[in-house]
């Protein structure tokens, strides 16, 4: 997995970064093709997922749990709150 993947997913909204993360973690290598189907951002979010589905299942399911969980907690965060 390219630098240029990691570093395109990573720059996605958090809500994006869920979508392409749940698809991948239900069903890997096909994940590309309901992501494909969204109208604002298909391409964008099917052709990262067609990557992560070429992924060893293992390193695969870990990268997407961990960006899942790192996500999901920006986006429940209260606005406003920080990390201290």
């Amino acid at each position: 997995m390219g630098a240029e993947v990691i570093a395109n997913m990573l720059s996605l909204s958090p809500d994006k970064q869920v979508l392409i993360a749940t698809a991948v973690l239900l069903d890997g290598r096909e994940a590309a093709r309901y992501l494909v189907t969204d109208v604002e951002a298909g391409n964008e979010l099917a052709s990262i997922a067609e990557i992560l589905g070429k992924l060893d299942p293992e390193l695969r399911t870990a990268f997407a749990a961990t960006v899942l969980r790192v996500a999901l907690q920006l986006r429940l965060r209260p606005r406003g709150s920080d990390d201290r």
